[in-house]
């Protein structure tokens, strides 16, 4: 694979926590990490101090281009169902919104939805973010002069990570903080549920959605069950019998920061 000839960034915004990631351009690229804790409210603010931190210190190249990743705390995610009557964009589009008002309420008026083109006669996943958030995020890199390329939620980027493509096998899969996780369980090679649900603030309490969410969908006690999520793994989820799926990225130590990978839903 040739070099990117222009720096990159890679940004990874938690409830709590920032993390952005630089890799300078050419063939021996290299690559610096800044992590910095800041309430939800700072997130963005904190993301352009960074940005200037690197900038001052004249270690990057400008233009450059930034992929963003989102925790679960900031994305809901549901199905897109498949309707034969439904025809066009504008007719899809409508369809989102009211999936997502039903799902979410009143605050998914004010975010931007998005789904995957799907297979014929099947459910599409679709996932929803707020248009502030997305609005500020370019805002902070355009600043800057830097390209945003692409903005991503973990759950998205695990399942292209890992490559989750619905198989034969009825599986549930969580992915998620110690805020929110995104559930979603296939079936006979199907998406069969997607959605985002609250947690506790325990980080097990994400193992416990997972099964809970097995029950409620009916899946059978052999399903396979995979989960993910930035952080340690206790010995009762290990024994349990539930795969986990490590995170990977910007972080070798277990923390709380998002898994990092570009793109959104696979074609």
């Amino acid at each position: 694979m040739s070099p990117s000839w222009r720096d990159r960034f890679e940004i990874a915004l938690c409830s709590d926590e920032v993390t952005v990631r630089h890799l300078s351009a050419g063939w021996r690229s290299k690559e610096e990490t800044v992590v910095v804790r800041a309430s939800t409210e700072k997130l963005m603010d904190s993301v352009g101090n960074i940005l200037d931190r690197f900038a001052v210190n004249e270690r990057v190249r400008i233009p450059a281009t930034a992929e963003v990743v989102l925790s679960e705390s900031f994305v809901r995610h549901s199905l897109l169902p498949w309707s034969p009557l439904v025809r066009g964009k504008s007719e899809r589009a409508a369809l989102l919104q009211a999936c997502f008002e039903d799902a979410y309420g009143e605050p998914a008026l004010s975010w931007r939805l998005v789904a995957d083109r799907g297979e014929y006669a099947a459910a599409a996943p679709a996932c929803g973010v707020e248009q502030v958030l997305l609005a500020d995020i370019a805002a902070v890199l355009a600043s800057r002069r830097i390209r945003l390329r692409s903005v991503s939620s973990f759950f998205s980027a695990v399942f292209n990570r890992y490559r989750l493509e619905p198989s034969l096998h009825t599986t549930v899969f969580a992915a998620g903080d110690s805020e929110w996780a995104t559930l979603a369980t296939f079936v006979d090679g199907h998406w069969n549920s997607l959605r985002s649900v609250r947690l506790t603030g325990d980080p097990e309490d994400l193992h416990s959605a997972l099964s809970r969410e097995a029950l409620l969908q009916g899946l059978p006690k052999d399903a396979r069950k995979l989960l993910c999520f930035p952080g340690n793994v206790s010995q009762r989820v290990a024994d349990s019998g539930v795969e986990f799926l490590r995170p990977w990225g910007i972080h070798a130590k277990p923390e709380k920061s998002a898994a990092l990978l570009t793109g959104g839903w696979p074609r």
